[in-house]
């Protein structure tokens, strides 16, 4: 932490996770009711009376159904500055350590709810929870709003900064000799290079709840709709390019959703991901993969499509490291007339002067298929708007056979030869005239 800096704790989230010592019942904690369809929360008193619960975020295996498989999270969060007087300050012998681990300052007295912790009140397990403990876990049930109607944190009480130091500890638990316990711990981090002390704290926390939807998600990310299967028609200065979608790929029959759990964490808005439309770009060369396709001097669009809606135009905000902040980047500017499965190529992108395909000449191209999502509104102009979606375009990242994307060469020539001389007497797009007589 740096000198000027304030710490602070959101309870309901955390990563810890250690198995809590065997007591033979299935400890009390949040569960799904599915006959009432509403979630079932313990009281504070009973859950510290039966070693459970009462956020989800601070356990796992509780009122499951299974008998001592409940591993606990954080049960204290504590703090010191370095610059402080004793026992405020760095801890020194390992007694000191273990005093701030059990919640306590290092001199062994408790710590307590409001203030710098340390005048005697309410006793409090973690400190500075701001609004993160509505159903006050952390004073054993006493309702400290009226008191703190806005939370208590550093900002809340105007505590003078400091370098600030902070321990998150779970236990205590037994550990007998020989036996293993796993631990998993998050640790997340946020930086703003604006605002005020506390605009680095609101970074770190939009961090964590990222971070804690991945693991409760087992880190299963995001998968994009898959990319089309592409098959290259060569003809004389001439290429027709075919994409499908085989029973194995996530966008069969184009009918690619997926739910992004880790970066639109509220299940009150649309969190579904829907496919859109195809994108086809013309490689320079062998070497380029689709990682490039961003790069105008190594990939180049060639034909796109999309599903004809309100959707056309795509931005992403994408997060400049050398700037600091997100800058809007154009995906697509969609056609918006409709997908189609066929397209035909006569130039080539990267040519200087005549542009014609080029007869026994190798061209390479990769397509992707991509979907939208647009719970609200991204606007970095409207304080209203900054918590919308800054990443509506997600594309393909896997093939249509779960491959690595890869492109697919072609080589222009006529195509008579091959074919025992036939002569091919209509053209990409012919399609017969045909003249209603009735009906």
């Amino acid at each position: 932490m740096t000198e000027e800096s304030w710490v602070t704790v959101r309870i309901h989230q955390r990563l810890d996770a250690i198995y809590q010592d065997a007591d033979g019942i299935d400890n009390p904690g949040p569960y799904f009711d599915n006959a009432t369809q509403t979630m079932v929360v313990p009281t504070v008193v009973d859950a510290l009376a039966n070693n459970g619960i009462v956020y989800k975020g601070i356990g796992i295996g509780y009122s499951d159904g299974i008998v001592d498989n409940e591993r606990f999270g954080m049960r204290r969060f504590t703090y010191y500055t370095s610059t402080s007087a004793y026992p405020y300050n760095d801890p020194g012998p390992a007694a000191e350590f273990y005093n701030f681990m059990e919640g306590q300052w290092a001199n062994g007295s408790e710590m307590y709810y409001g203030g710098l912790g340390s005048t005697p009140g309410v006793l409090s397990d973690y400190m500075f929870p701001g609004t993160s403990d509505p159903l006050h876990w952390s004073t054993g049930g006493t309702d400290m709003s009226a008191q703190y109607p806005n939370g208590w944190d550093e900002s809340t009480n105007n505590n003078p900064a400091g370098d600030r130091r902070f321990v998150q500890s779970a236990g205590p638990f037994t550990l007998k000799p020989g036996a293993v316990n796993n631990i998993t711990v998050g640790i997340v981090y946020g930086r703003s290079t604006e605002g005020s002390l506390m605009a680095s704290v609101e970074a770190m926390k939009r961090a964590d709840t990222k971070a804690q939807a991945l693991f409760d998600a087992c880190f299963k990310i995001l998968s994009p709709p898959d990319a089309p299967k592409l098959t290259i028609q060569e003809l004389d200065k001439e290429l027709i390019l075919m994409i499908e979608n085989p029973i194995s790929s996530n966008n069969y029959q184009e009918a690619y959703e997926e739910i992004d759990e880790i970066n639109i964490p509220d299940p009150n808005v649309d969190r579904k991901y829907r496919f859109e439309g195809y994108q086809i770009f013309q490689l320079k060369n062998q070497d380029v993969s689709v990682a490039d396709i961003a790069d105008p001097t190594k990939a180049r669009l060639v034909a796109q499509c999309d599903i004809k809606n309100n959707i056309s135009r795509i931005i992403n905000f994408e997060f400049d490291e050398a700037l600091g902040f997100s800058v809007p980047v154009e995906k697509v500017d969609g056609e918006n007339k409709g997908i189609r499965h066929s397209f035909q190529i006569l130039e080539d992108a990267f040519a200087q002067g005549a542009r014609r395909l080029v007869n026994h000449k190798t061209y390479y191209y990769v397509a992707v298929a991509y979907a939208y999502n647009q719970f609200k509104k991204y606007d970095p102009n409207d304080a209203l708007f900054l918590d919308g979606q800054k990443i509506p375009y997600i594309s393909s990242r896997l093939n249509f056979d779960g491959t690595a994307i890869s492109s697919t060469p072609a080589v222009p020539h006529n195509p008579m030869p091959e074919a025992d001389g036939t002569y091919q007497m209509i053209g990409y797009g012919s399609t017969p005239r045909i003249t209603r007589l009735d009906g």
